[in-house]
């Protein structure tokens, strides 16, 4: 049986226990309803979402006679009502069920989940590389890509051009978001990715795990970081209406990278 609570910000005001389905089921429904099979930082997971209903009315018996009531309602202290149109919105909701807890590895590349609002200029992202202690991490050199999905590319605009990637530690290195760029621009053949590859100027070694700086305040010591606007409101929704298939707690993740 599991008992669900928000994080320490939100009160639950009414829960349900329930049992969950063992794991060939939960892989024989994902089968049968064309579910993704997702991941982050806990391993692979299949989204079950839970919706609220849409607003309208429902029969009930008052006495003996037959009555329609909303199906939501808020008021205030007199009973009056206060619009729920206009005033309230339903966020959904959902379980991920996770089917294969990722092995935990000595050295990792970590990207950053950060919050943002429509028309936001001039956002730090990057990533950090994040080590246990298990192992020796120092390295001469160490690059990557980072790939952009379609949804999160159609979002963002590089600040400053093709100098949008920066090193924000002592880290010399070559950071091309020439293809993101191109793309950004139209080019749809370019492929949406960030390029880079990291060393210190004198050629010598070091742990990139102890030069993370937390440009986003959030605890998160980046090696890299991009200089990143977020596209306005009126195009936050267009996404989402495009990507309508999409529950709103992965929208929320994916828009917000």
């Amino acid at each position: 049986m599991v008992t669900y609570t928000f994080d320490g910000e939100t009160t639950l005001l009414e829960f349900v226990s329930m049992d969950i389905a063992d794991q060939d089921t939960i892989l024989e429904l994902a089968s049968e309803y064309g579910l993704t099979l997702m991941s982050d930082g806990n391993g692979t997971y299949y989204y079950f979402p839970i919706t609220w209903s849409e607003q309208g009315t429902v029969a009930g018996d008052a006495g003996g006679t037959t009555v329609y009531r909303n199906i939501f309602d808020y008021t205030d202290e007199n009973g009056n009502d206060i619009s729920w149109e206009d005033n309230v919105v339903t966020w959904d909701g959902g379980f991920k069920v996770y089917v294969d807890v990722e092995e935990e590895y000595p050295i990792n590349y970590e990207l950053e989940e950060i919050f943002v609002n429509p028309g936001d200029s001039m956002v730090y992202y990057g990533f950090g590389i994040i080590s246990d202690g298990t192992v020796d991490a120092t390295t001469s050199a160490f690059k990557g890509t980072i790939l952009f999905p379609e949804v999160t590319a159609q979002l963002i605009d590089l600040t400053i051009g093709t100098d949008g990637v920066f090193s924000m530690t002592d880290l010399a290195g070559v950071y091309n978001a020439e293809f993101l760029n191109a793309y950004l621009n139209g080019d749809t053949t370019s492929s949406p990715d960030v390029r880079f590859a990291m060393y210190m100027g004198d050629n010598s070694t070091f742990d990139p795990t102890t030069m993370g700086v937390d440009t986003s305040g959030n605890g998160f010591g980046t090696v890299l970081d991009m200089l990143l606007d977020i596209a306005d409101e009126d195009t936050v929704t267009a996404l989402a209406e495009e990507y309508v298939n999409m529950t709103a707690m992965e929208r929320l993740i994916i828009l917000s990278l």
